[in-house]
């Protein structure tokens, strides 16, 4: 089922429900209002035939000739038919449209109310409320005995101690009505419902052009990875999702790339340094060799299978998911720790180019894994001793802006091309520059630096001008300044590193 009829489908099932509760609600409210009017019709009724009697302390007395009655005179559903009897059951009154003889007397649907007025009491009793019956019943509820009565003598006044007041409306009009009104509305719904079936696929197909197109585009796709969805442009959800799909299509693409760069980089990466482990391996056991000649091939060969291990070893970090196992964070005092890191590096020949320069006025704690940081910091200071000149300065330095610390180790050396300088963390990415000087490395340093900073929550940035040098800044958020007490620890421990520099 395509989604135009199945929204089709939907449409009409809602149409058919709203359509049956209006038909509902206009025919209860017609009911409600039909029947009121009965009800207001039989109470007028009541209303006059009390009118037409005189009550006295001890009698009632009928008066029709002093009060006027004009009700039943019609042969109509439409007019009341009443009856007054003494407190005998002898029948005292009529309406004239109570003749046993009328036409209208065929089984229509009644309905009939009994009052009492008694002497001394001016307000009357109810004894039957809206009683239902039918037509060949009615003289019998109205205990009416005037079949071929035409001419009964109606007496101009009558006395008794009380009256029987019989009141009979007719429901027919109400039934002719409501069974008009439902049928008007079962056939104003089914053409209303039938117009909707047939301009609702129209309304659903038009209104789903923007997903049609971008179905057909997404089936143009192909093995392109750089195709993207055509998003016509309606200003709604489905643009919204159009762009979402194609960023994600861009994400996918960019990381297809990187994986494709990435696995050429490093079988080209492995396989250089097995090359040659392997060609020293043949040459050295073609023919006998001095002792001397062996310790040199197995030098060697260790040299390049300590390459091999530390390729894989890269390797194998950058290949981690992008959520890395949660790591054990520690909170540090960073300016003593960056000052216990640069000492691990005294036995380095360019130690004597470090300069390390605290810029935050206090001492404060940040979060970081240990073990990650501190080769996050040996990777870029390496890069910086091996792409600057021995004797220039390497310059270490921190920062503290808007609740970050800043830490930022600077070089002198040769410096990266703007247009580099973008791919500058990628794995195996190394400048024109520095493949023709010839010094040595596989590219790997900076990319897990970069992966192991976002790993602890950090980031990692760079900055360089050719022949002026390179920035590597990395910013972590700080968790608080230092207490006081070790403040002055901290102090202490500057000192000391500072007298031994």
């Amino acid at each position: 089922m395509t989604i135009v009829n199945r929204l089709s489908m939907l449409f009409l099932i809602w149409l058919g429900i709203i359509l049956a509760g209006f038909s509902a609600l206009v025919f209860g409210i017609e009911w409600y209002y039909l029947y009121r009017q009965a009800d207001a019709q039989s109470i007028a009724a009541f209303h006059a035939l009390v009118a037409a009697i005189e009550v006295h302390p001890t009698d009632v007395e009928w008066e029709p000739n002093e009060r006027k009655i004009v009700l039943g005179q019609g042969s109509g559903f439409d007019q009341v038919r009443w009856s007054v009897h003494d407190s005998s059951g002898k029948l005292v009154d009529y309406s004239d449209n109570m003749l046993g003889g009328d036409s209208w007397n065929a089984g229509s649907p009644w309905s009939v109310s009994i009052q009492a007025i008694r002497a001394g009491n001016f307000i009357p009793e109810i004894i039957v409320s809206n009683k239902h019956t039918n037509m060949p019943d009615l003289h019998q509820e109205m205990n009416l005995d005037i079949a071929g009565k035409s001419n009964f003598n109606r007496a101009p006044y009558y006395l008794s101690t009380s009256f029987t007041l019989s009141v009979a409306v007719s429901q027919q009009p109400i039934v002719s009505t409501l069974w008009l009104t439902a049928r008007v509305l079962l056939a104003a719904g089914f053409v209303v419902w039938i117009i909707g079936a047939l301009f609702a696929r129209l309304i659903c197909k038009q209104a789903l052009i923007p997903v049609t197109i971008m179905s057909a585009s997404g089936k143009s796709l192909g093995s392109d990875p750089s195709a993207r969805l055509s998003v016509p442009k309606t200003g709604d959800e489905l643009e919204g999702l159009g762009h979402t799909f194609n960023d994600l299509l861009a994400r996918l693409q960019t990381a297809f790339d990187r994986q494709s760069r990435f696995s050429a980089d490093a079988a080209h990466q492995l396989r250089t340094p097995l090359a040659a482990l392997l060609g020293q391996v043949e040459v050295a056991l073609k023919q006998d060799r001095p002792a001397h000649e062996y310790h040199r091939v197995l030098n060697l060969a260790k040299r390049r299978g300590l390459q091999l291990k530390q390729i894989i070893e890269s390797l194998l970090f950058l290949a981690r998911p992008d959520e890395i196992a949660a790591f054990e964070m520690k909170q540090v005092e960073i300016t003593s720790w960056i000052q216990e890191w640069i000492n691990g590096w005294s036995d380095h020949e360019r130690f004597q180019d470090f300069i390390f320069h605290a810029n935050n006025t206090s001492p404060c704690l940040v979060n970081i894994h240990v073990g990650l940081f501190n080769q996050i910091m040996d990777n870029i200071l390496d890069n910086a001793c091996k792409y600057s000149t021995l004797g220039s300065a390497i310059t270490i330095k921190t920062n503290l802006h808007e609740a970050r610390l800043q830490l930022t180790i600077e070089d002198h050396g040769c410096g990266i091309e703007a247009a580099e300088l973008q791919n500058l963390g990628e794995p195996f990415f190394r400048t024109e520059e520095v493949r023709r000087l010839g010094i040595p490395g596989i590219g790997l340093g900076l990319a897990i630096a970069k992966r192991a900073t976002t790993a602890i929550g950090a980031a990692l940035t760079f900055e360089s001008k050719r022949d002026v040098g390179t920035q590597a800044i990395i910013s972590i958020a700080v968790i608080s300044e230092l207490p006081e007490v070790l403040k002055k620890e901290n102090s202490s421990t500057k000192k000391e590193y500072h007298e031994a520099v």
